[in-house]
């Protein structure tokens, strides 16, 4: 089976394919040494990437998540039927975070929280048009 795209046609393979482009192995088909060893690759990918973590400054990685609640909630608002209950959620717990760590993540606060009262507001025209509607 193939399916067409605008680079051409392509063949669809029934096993999901890593990013070298590789069909993927499921664990149970891997030899004991070769479970050992992805599972060694593996806790060293993972190290690698707490250390970066731990490298990356703290605000920063609030940042990431106040702008991920953001896009959840915009998602959310953004279905052709608005999820209110779930955009309501996402836009909570981006204020309540953003109340959490107030005064302590310099410069990206102020624009932050510009998004939340944007988003808020949204959400406020949302839930009176479904009221109306």
């Amino acid at each position: 089976m193939s399916i067409w795209t605008p680079s051409g046609e392509h063949e669809i393979t029934k096993e999901p394919l890593e990013e070298d482009g590789q069909a993927t192995t499921e664990v149970e088909d891997l030899s004991p040494e070769e479970q050992a060893a992805q599972q060694k690759k593996m806790q060293k990918e993972f190290e690698q990437t707490k250390k970066q973590i731990a490298e990356a400054p703290v605000e920063q990685i609030i940042s990431t998540h106040v702008i991920g609640l953001y896009e959840l909630a915009v998602i959310h608002l953004q279905q052709e039927v608005p999820n209110l209950e779930a955009a309501k959620i996402a836009i909570d717990a981006m204020a309540g975070l953003l109340d959490g760590v107030e005064g302590q993540i310099g410069e990206p606060e102020e624009p932050m929280k510009k998004l939340l009262s944007d988003l808020q507001m949204a959400f406020v025209k949302l839930n009176q048009q479904e009221d109306e509607g």
